[in-house]
C-alpha cells in the first residue's frame, strides 16, 4: 500500500515558501500554499499524497491555528506542525490541545532542527498509516470469519 509522502508548507510570505522549498526539496516532496484556503483546496484535490502540513501562524484571513483546527476535523490523518515567530503561550496551548499539533517551530526556521522535525512527522505519518492498514486487515479478516 503506497503511503503519502508530500509535505504541504503554508505561508503568506513568498520568500519563506521559496526558502522552505529550496531547503527541503532534496529530501522531501514539497507543495506550497500561500493561504489557508489554498491549502484546503490543495488537500481537496491532492490530499491523498500529503502526509504533513506545516503552516505559519500569522497569516491574513485564516491563520495557521484556524487552518490546523480545520485539518483536525476534516483531515485527521495528517501530521500537523505550526510555525510562529510569536511565542504566545495561548497559541501554543491551543495548537497542542485543539489542533493536535505534533510540534511548534519558531521563526526564523533553523534548517537542521526543522529537517529533524519533518523527518519525525513523516515517520509518524508512516507508522500511523501502517497501523491503519493493519487494523483494516484485521477488521476485514474478522468480517470474513464472522461471515462463515
Amino acid at each position: 500500500m503506497p503511503t503519502a509522502s508530500q509535505i504541504l508548507y503554508v505561508d503568506d510570505d513568498a520568500r519563506a515558501r521559496k526558502w522552505f522549498e529550496r531547503a527541503y526539496q532534496g529530501e522531501f516532496e514539497i507543495q506550497c500554499a500561500s493561504s489557508g484556503q489554498e491549502a484546503l483546496d490543495i488537500l481537496a484535490s491532492r490530499g491523498d499524497a500529503i502526509a504533513v502540513v506545516v503552516t505559519d501562524y500569522r497569516m491574513p484571513g485564516m491563520d495557521g491555528l484556524q487552518l490546523l483546527m480545520r485539518l483536525q476535523l476534516e483531515h485527521r490523518r495528517l501530521v500537523r506542525l505550526l510555525v510562529t515567530a510569536y511565542a504566545e503561550k495561548d497559541v501554543a496551548i491551543a495548537a497542542v490541545n485543539q489542533a493536535h499539533v505534533l510540534q511548534l517551530l519558531e521563526k526564523p526556521l533553523q534548517e537542521v532542527s526543522t529537517r529533524d522535525a519533518l523527518r519525525d512527522a513523516v515517520s509518524l505519518y508512516q507508522q500511523q498509516a501502517m497501523e491503519r492498514a493493519l487494523n483494516e486487515g484485521r477488521v476485514s479478516a474478522l468480517r470474513e470469519t464472522l461471515g462463515f
